[in-house]
């Protein structure tokens, strides 16, 4: 039984860190930050946006979407249907100072990037998904696994109209009610998994630390998230 404790004031004060979303659904946010970085690993060069959200109960989310590099165009045409969503055309992203996007690095540190201020503080609609990965802990070589939020859907947070609805001006929407459900189910990208789907789990709690801190994350073959 421990009856003496030293007390530690940077575990006191990361009680008081903004919280986290961590469990998969739709969410109306603000763009807090929008920044991109490219990111260079043995499977290629990649260049990426990343967006930092926070909801109207103060709780935030970080995307990251793989605008070039990789074999798949995908989180492209996600990144042009948020732009549509948030009623952003050409975006341009321009040096400003933002919090170091590299791994491993203390989220304090302060560096020099590219931040498009076109897009923040914009209001916007997500539909999030949760994700099981694997990464390496540089630290220790060993395997560890944790899960993060990614993007399925944006929409007008006033008119839950997707890109493709607001294109088409269409007035009922219906694509983003039709894929919540599937969007609820964990995907599963580990190494060695069974299922790439299963039941979303109700705790939100995480193996390890969650996959944007990770070390050294493995990378898909299509594109890093």
């Amino acid at each position: 039984m421990i009856t003496s404790f030293n007390t530690s004031r940077e575990n006191a004060s990361s009680t008081d860190a903004t919280p986290t979303i961590r469990e998969p659904g739709k969410y109306i946010c603000t763009i807090v930050m929008a920044d991109t970085f490219e990111r260079h690993t043995q499977n290629g060069d990649y260049q990426f946006v990343r967006f930092l959200l926070q909801n109207d109960q103060k709780q935030r989310a970080t995307i990251e979407l793989c605008v070039a590099g990789g074999k798949s165009e995908w989180q492209k045409k996600q990144f042009d249907a948020l732009c549509v969503c948030a009623n952003v055309t050409n975006p341009n992203f321009v040096k400003a100072n933002i919090k170091n996007h590299r791994r491993g690095v203390a989220d304090e540190q302060v560096v020099e990037g590219y931040r498009c201020r076109e897009l923040e503080n914009k209001r916007i609609g997500v539909l999030l998904q949760r994700v099981w990965r694997d990464w390496v802990d540089n630290r220790s070589g060993e395997l560890r696994e944790s899960f993060d939020l990614t993007l399925v859907k944006p929409f007008d947070p006033e008119t839950e109209r997707t890109a493709s609805e607001i294109i088409q001006n269409v007035e009922k929407p219906t694509k983003l009610a039709a894929a919540i459900e599937g969007a609820m189910k964990d995907r599963d990208l580990r190494k060695g998994a069974g299922n790439n789907q299963r039941p979303a789990s109700s705790s939100g709690t995480s193996t390890s630390a969650p996959a944007a801190h990770a070390s050294t994350p493995v990378y898909d073959e299509d594109c890093p998230f």
